[in-house]
């Protein structure tokens, strides 16, 4: 499992906590959600990110993964297009004081799905539109899409 994978993981898992400033680059992100019938709805800057060639739990896969904070708002989004095991993701959103999870996860025995759904992903240039249709841990449903202008690589890890 590589520094990045876990990264990620963490972000969705500690959506709650403030983090340091994004090392990633920003790129347009627009975010178009209904949660549990509140809206989520952006345009912005935030960070896409693609890997083409990685792994989850040391399975082959590709990557791409949006973000964005602002105020009491966070939304993170992890697709995986795992080889021989097909789509998955996790998806974080906070809206107010409630953190809505769903979690697709689970490769080779590796894994612990929360919520259910789908996520769909149609690339366009450099960028593409992630659809979303899941019910959250908490019981919302989380509807909508979230497109990203350009994906770029993740930074450099430090260690």
């Amino acid at each position: 499992m590589t520094p990045r994978f876990m990264l990620v993981v963490a972000v969705v898992v500690s959506a709650a906590i403030t983090h340091a400033q994004d090392p990633d680059a920003q790129s347009p992100l627009q975010i178009d959600l209904k949660v549990g019938g509140a809206a989520y709805a952006v345009s912005s800057q935030g960070t896409c990110l693609a890997q083409p060639y990685g792994t989850l739990y040391e399975v082959p896969a590709q990557q791409w993964s949006a973000r964005h904070r602002d105020g009491g708002r966070y939304a993170n989004l992890a697709f995986w297009r795992v080889q021989k095991a097909g789509d998955l993701f996790n998806l974080g959103v906070l809206i107010g004081p409630t953190l809505h999870k769903v979690s697709t996860v689970k490769v080779a025995g590796k894994g612990e799905p929360h919520g259910q759904g789908t996520v769909t992903f149609a690339p366009k240039g450099a960028g593409g539109t992630f659809t979303i249709d899941a019910t959250a841990d908490t019981g919302a449903r989380i509807t909508g899409t979230i497109t990203c202008g350009a994906f770029t690589k993740p930074a450099e890890d430090n260690g």
